[in-house]
């Protein structure tokens, strides 16, 4: 909700792997412009930000976190033991936190968590 009222533009960072695209970094960036989306009138600037937006449009959370596994980053995390991370990270809205940013530094976070 804090980012549907924001006042400027709203950039979305996906860090991706070795210069490309990661799945679980572009369903991540789909999910929050969706979340947005459906909060206020916005407009999506760029191929890459509705191309995300529109390929993961309607994904209900169960199989948000199925996708996350078929990740090659979800892979790695199911074998290294953690899958049940995966399955907390695929929650939508269940933190309540956002960063701020002042003079190009996350200074700090606003809200709490739900847990």
């Amino acid at each position: 909700e804090a980012l549907s009222r924001a006042t400027r533009s709203i950039t979305i960072i996906c860090a991706g792997t070795a210069g490309e695209i990661s799945l679980d970094d572009a369903l991540g960036a789909g999910i929050i412009a969706q979340e947005i989306q459906s909060l206020t009138p916005v407009t999506l600037k760029g191929d890459q930000a509705i191309l995300v937006s529109r390929a993961f449009k309607g994904l209900a959370d169960n199989d948000l976190a199925t996708e996350l596994k078929k990740a090659h980053h979800g892979q790695l995390v199911i074998d290294l033991g953690f899958e049940e991370d995966i399955n907390f990270a695929a929650r939508r809205n269940s933190i309540t936190a956002v960063a701020v940013r002042q003079d190009h530094y996350f200074v700090g976070v606003k809200g709490m968590s739900n847990e």
